[in-house]
């Protein structure tokens, strides 16, 4: 559980300086959504996997839809 708990840290941050680079005024909500993820990564054991597996789906459906409505770099 540990292991992933560190793992989590390191999407996290991927997420984040994703997030940075493309991020304009009106993709602010964007990377509010992003911020609040690691508030769903709660619980013991199964719990807490299941709401790790809900966590990446959300994650990366947002960094998805941010890198589609960002400009091309």
């Amino acid at each position: 559980m540990r292991r992933l708990e560190r793992q989590l840290i390191v999407e996290y941050r991927a997420w984040m300086d994703a997030v940075a680079v493309v991020m304009t005024p009106e993709d602010q909500s964007f990377a509010v959504r992003v911020a609040e993820l690691p508030d769903i990564v709660r619980g013991y054991e199964d719990v807490k996997l299941a709401n790790v597996a809900r966590y990446r789906k959300q994650g990366e459906q947002l960094i998805s839809e941010l890198m589609m409505q960002a400009p091309q770099l």
